[in-house]
């Protein structure tokens, strides 16, 4: 398919659903509708982002060079020059250093609690 179409990032999100997903993987339009069920991970691997940039999570997977070629079927148009991706759309490092805070703070909670009870107890009780 043509990627000449110019699409905005407000159609995008519009598309987000199993009946109707569009992704995003860099800045070509995809219409995954009709492949969900096909998706060896299952629907909900590409319509968690449906109607937003899946990018990341794309390269992420590693896929081969046969995944690729066939997402190259499924392209409908590449995102306008100038358009501004609404909040949330874009696929962005924010949940793994989010992840990372969480663990941090689990640590430091469970060296609290070994410090408090294990190390800091008083020999004369």
């Amino acid at each position: 398919m043509s990627t000449d179409k110019q699409i905005e990032w407000s159609e995008v999100a519009q598309h987000n659903t199993e009946e109707d997903c569009w992704i995003v993987v860099n800045n070509i339009v995809y219409n995954a509708t009709s492949y969900l069920n096909d998706h060896p991970g299952g629907p909900i691997v590409i319509t968690n982002r449906g109607g937003k940039d899946a990018t990341k999570k794309f390269q992420e997977a590693a896929h081969s060079e046969s995944a690729q070629k066939k997402l190259q079927t499924f392209a409908i148009g590449k995102i306008a020059d100038g358009s501004t991706p609404l909040p949330g759309q874009l696929d962005v490092e924010g949940s793994g250093s989010q992840t990372l805070v969480g663990l941090v703070v689990v640590g430091i909670v469970i060296a609290f609690l070994l410090y408090t009870f294990v190390f800091n107890q008083n020999p004369s009780q």
